[in-house]
């Protein structure tokens, strides 16, 4: 059963027509496929890409592509050939709390991922969906060309907010 993430979006913020227009487009079925994100594996500096597909730039597919420096990360949600929606954030020992950038609008918003030594979760306000569907995705060695563009943008764009 597909669930997508406009759902999920409108319950984080109280049903709020301004979500995530990217988020929205992204679905919690078919993350949970292969190699889930680790704790132990974003905390240390570097560039990350994570996706719904094993391989990058596939079109239909989500991705999240991201730096961390020093406990601070910067990175960007996305389609191939779509909008994509910028984040910033710091690396705890258990979640990621991030503020997601709507492209369109430049609202802001409280996203956390919470790390586990098993998955990758996504909640906000308390509100957890590990029991509903676990999100894990595939981890993809070499960033292509359009993670770069989008990391590369969402650091131009953020920079101004963040200290990386």
């Amino acid at each position: 059963m597909k669930r997508s993430l406009l759902a999920f979006t409108s319950r984080l913020f109280d049903g709020s027509r301004s979500t995530l227009l990217l988020l929205s487009a992204l679905t919690l079925t078919g993350l949970s496929l292969s190699a889930p994100l680790h704790a132990e594996e974003v905390t240390r500096d570097g560039l990350y890409l994570r996706g719904s597909h094993p391989v990058a730039n596939q079109i239909g597919e989500s991705y999240m592509v991201f730096s961390v420096q020093n406990g601070q990360t910067v990175g960007g949600f996305y389609q191939p050939q779509s909008s994509f929606d910028c984040f910033y954030g710091s690396i705890g020992s258990d979640y990621m709390p991030l503020t997601v950038v709507n492209s369109y609008t430049e609202d802001r918003y409280t996203y956390a991922m919470n790390l586990s030594r098993e998955t990758i979760v996504a909640n906000a306000s308390q509100t957890s969906i590990a029991s509903q569907d676990p999100v894990s995705a595939y981890a993809i060695a070499e960033l292509d060309e359009t993670a770069r563009r989008v990391l590369a943008t969402c650091q131009s764009q953020l920079s101004d907010d963040m200290s990386i």
